[in-house]
């Protein structure tokens, strides 16, 4: 009887393409594929681009790595081709078979997250643009956990034609209020181009308790008018404000809070509404009447185990944030400015800090400042956990009667 050795301890090779790393500037891009795990040592490559042979190639003898081995080829393909994200295949043969890889070029998507809110419900869309090839999967979580009980919308696109090949996807879901008003996060988790051995992520985290980032809660306030301030008594001030969690909101009078039994706040699912009634004579005295919801600056859980996120959020005509620690001015992660209908401003903040030196109590302070407004400092540290701000959301000049 005879017994084959060779080919009870022969293997097939595993692929793993090699991309281009840079943006080089010649006219040509070389590529490359390794190939693992296989034995016998003999291997050949081939690579091929629809199907037609490419000859520009190079082949480095096998590497013995214990009992296996392990080769790599490199070609030299047309800048042209390869930024027209045409797919490449190295084919790797041995006696025990043959592995193929692809080898194209990845774009990675963009991402964004952002809420809508759309009368009582709120809705989340992430956006993923400008990513290739097309394959990508978008799974959501809540507070890091898969989101179970609500359905995804999406939609895909493709750039036009003509236009280098692109695409695009939204995914849309609309969580339950209860758990948005309570302050959970939400994230948008993408996987893009996976295969076999490769599986390359992205995600977002939107923290739902703080001010929402791109799309500031609609707010309307309305002053009384010239005739009722000539001819009642008292007169009513009425701000509605949509709401982001927990808002409490404060009347200043000339920079004095009113009596409370001069303001009258309820709250709904949706909205909070805010009633200020003062004397007319008071009113037409009036030189600045301000509004101010609170805010926070707050610290966001994270996945990130290195670094601590913090949030700062602030609204107004022109608002700037600024981090400082001590007297050093820092530089954030993040910031993103957006105006609503009414043309009042949002910016959101985050500033990342390392886990060692945030737990050694240093303080940091978010600096909030706008050209209508004083400058409000806010602190936070480990100790404090979160440290509730105010922030001026409307100011009316009265015009005063004069006699």
């Amino acid at each position: 009887m005879h017994v084959s050795l060779f080919s009870e301890t022969s293997k097939p090779p595993v692929v793993f393409p090699l991309v281009p790393c840079g943006s080089g500037g010649s006219d040509t891009v070389t590529l490359g594929c390794l190939a693992t795990g296989f034995t016998p040592s003999p291997l050949t490559f081939t690579w091929k681009l629809d199907n037609t042979a490419l000859t520009d190639v190079i082949t480095y003898p096998s590497m013995q790595k214990g009992s296996e081995y392990m080769g790599i080829t490199q070609v030299r393909v047309r800048r042209a081709d390869w930024d027209a994200k045409k797919q490449f295949q190295c084919v790797a043969n041995n006696a025990a078979g043959e592995s193929t890889g692809q080898v194209v070029k990845v774009v990675s998507p963009n991402i964004t997250l952002y809420p809508v809110w759309d009368d009582k419900q709120v809705k989340l869309i992430c956006t993923l643009s400008g990513y290739f090839p097309k394959t990508l999967t978008v799974e959501w979580l809540m507070d890091y956990q898969k989101l179970a009980g609500v359905q995804p919308t999406e939609r895909s696109l493709q750039s036009a034609e003509g236009e280098e090949t692109s695409y695009s996807l939204t995914s849309e879901i609309e969580p339950r209020m209860e758990k948005w008003i309570i302050g959970s996060h939400f994230t948008c988790k993408a996987v893009h181009n996976q295969t076999e051995n490769k599986n390359k992520s992205c995600g977002l985290t939107l923290v739902s308790s703080a001010v929402p980032r791109n799309n500031p809660p609609p707010i309307h306030v309305e002053t009384p008018s010239f005739k009722t301030v000539m001819t009642n008594p008292d007169v009513e001030a009425t701000c509605f404000i949509h709401n982001v969690g927990d808002v409490m909101l404060t009347w200043l009078m000339d920079d004095r809070e009113p009596l409370k039994d001069k303001v009258v706040q309820k709250t709904n699912a949706t909205s909070t509404i805010s009633t200020l009634t003062v004397a007319s004579s008071v009113w037409r005295t009036l030189d600045i009447l301000k509004l101010s919801p609170s805010v926070e600056l707050v610290v966001v859980p994270g996945e990130e185990s290195g670094r601590q996120r913090l949030l700062c959020s602030g609204w107004g005509f022109n608002p700037q944030i600024k981090w400082l620690s001590g007297s050093q001015q820092l530089s954030p992660l993040l910031s993103e400015t957006s105006m609503d209908t009414n043309g009042r401003v949002a910016v959101t903040s985050q500033l990342t800090v390392p886990q060692k030196e945030w737990k050694t109590g240093k303080v940091f302070t978010c600096e909030v400042s706008d050209g209508s407004l004083n400058k409000i400092n806010k602190h936070i540290s480990v100790c404090s956990g979160k440290a509730p701000a105010k922030q001026t959301l409307f100011t009316h000049k009265s015009d005063k009667i004069k006699n």
